[in-house]
């Protein structure tokens, strides 16, 4: 995908995102050691070695503790423990996952190259339902669905609200003040919400530099290929349209002298070797014949129109591909009578031409797995 937004407007990019799953909420357990005292009853001490007594327990003269009277001990496999601390859903699963952005829905502060971009953002078309659960309620119920969905009337946006509608949300991560915020056109009460930097990246943004096209020195804003031989593809189109509005005109038509009709419709409608009676010779011959009672379309001066336009058309297409590098050997063509070393020049300067692309494609693929690699580091655990 983002190669095809590369070879289409000349900029493709991906996201990169750290997705934790959690399991059911609970708290930090700390496990107690279990001995008898002197009167038969049982007193616990806290593996770890710390003497303060944990929630629901009591420290006794020896040092032992004693849970409360009203406390039951939970057990683990057959180890005592207690609840520490406040509640908390533990990560069960991690994984990174690599989303690809539209090139409609990527942008970024303007610069005059990659390392001077302050911020990069990206937009997402988001339901009330996805709204309502990353955001507070209070703010997901009140954010405008202001993006209608293409193809959709406006009496069906009426009549189905909000289903056939999305809230316009944009994640931007500010390099400046290494926050990721979130807005949206839809509320204007200020930021969706707003956090530290929460992957910690050296680069700090969670998308490498995008997969650009050809590019000036000034500006990150790409000139598609299509931009080098819109002329060409242009003419093509042209002469293609006129060809083939001369085929549709290239056939036998004509006419004739209504008195002699039924006689020059049997001949052009009558199978071959086959001769067709004239009432009326004497007239028929005087008028000079078929020569003198028909006139055909000049389909030889349409015919001579079509090929100079073929003509034509051929040299805009290898205008065309001197243009945009497509050599014949890419294109699977040659010539019986070229050499091998005439085919070979042709492959390297094919090669040469794709090379540039190739580099591009093999930087952006490496550094968006730096980045997927980077956040495995900081934030998978040992375990995972």
């Amino acid at each position: 995908r983002v190669r095809g937004d590369y070879l289409t407007v000349g900029r493709g990019q991906v996201w990169v995102r750290y997705v934790p799953t959690y399991g059911e909420e609970t708290k930090d357990r700390i496990f107690l050691q279990v001995d008898t005292a002197e009167d038969g009853s049982a007193v616990y001490r806290r593996e770890d070695g710390e003497a303060e007594a944990p929630p629901g327990m009591h420290v006794m003269p020896d040092g032992n503790m004693m849970p409360d009277a009203e406390m039951e001990m939970p057990m683990d496999d057959g180890r005592p423990y207690v609840e520490v601390g406040d509640p908390y859903r533990p990560v069960v699963a991690e994984c990174v996952k690599v989303d690809h952005i539209n090139w409609k829905d990527f942008g970024h502060t303007p610069a005059p190259k990659w390392n001077k971009v302050n911020a990069v953002w990206k937009r997402e078309l988001m339901t009330r339902d996805q709204l309502r659960e990353r955001f507070k309620k209070e703010i997901a119920d009140t954010i405008g669905m202001s993006f209608k969905l293409p193809n959709v009337s406006d009496q069906a946006a009426t009549d189905y609200g909000d289903a056939i509608k999305r809230a316009e949300v944009y994640e931007i991560w500010d390099k400046t003040s290494h926050k990721v915020i979130w807005i949206s056109p839809g509320y204007t009460n200020g930021v969706l919400d707003e956090i530290d930097d929460p992957l910690r990246l050296e680069g700090f943004f969670p998308c490498p530099k995008p997969l650009y096209g050809t590019l000036t020195s000034d500006s990150l804003i790409p000139v598609p290929d299509y931009d080098e031989y819109r002329a060409q593809a242009e003419e093509i189109d042209i002469l293609t349209e006129r060809i083939g509005q001369l085929t549709k005109a290239l056939k036998v038509v004509g006419a004739y002298d209504s008195a002699l009709g039924t006689t020059l419709q049997q001949i052009f409608s009558s199978a071959d070797n086959t001769m067709v009676p004239v009432d009326n010779w004497a007239m028929f011959a005087e008028k000079g014949g078929i020569a003198g009672t028909l006139s055909l379309l000049p389909i030889k001066d349409i015919a001579a129109a079509i090929q100079s336009l073929s003509q034509i058309r051929d040299q805009s297409k290898r205008d065309l591909f001197e243009v945009s590098g497509l050599s014949d050997l890419v294109r699977g063509q040659g010539e019986a009578s070229a050499t091998a070393t005439a085919e070979s020049i042709k492959g390297q300067y094919a090669g040469m031409r794709m090379e540039d692309r190739q580099a591009l494609t093999g930087r952006f693929a490496r550094e968006t797995v730096q980045i997927v690699a980077e956040i495995i580091a900081e934030h998978f655990s040992p375990e995972t």
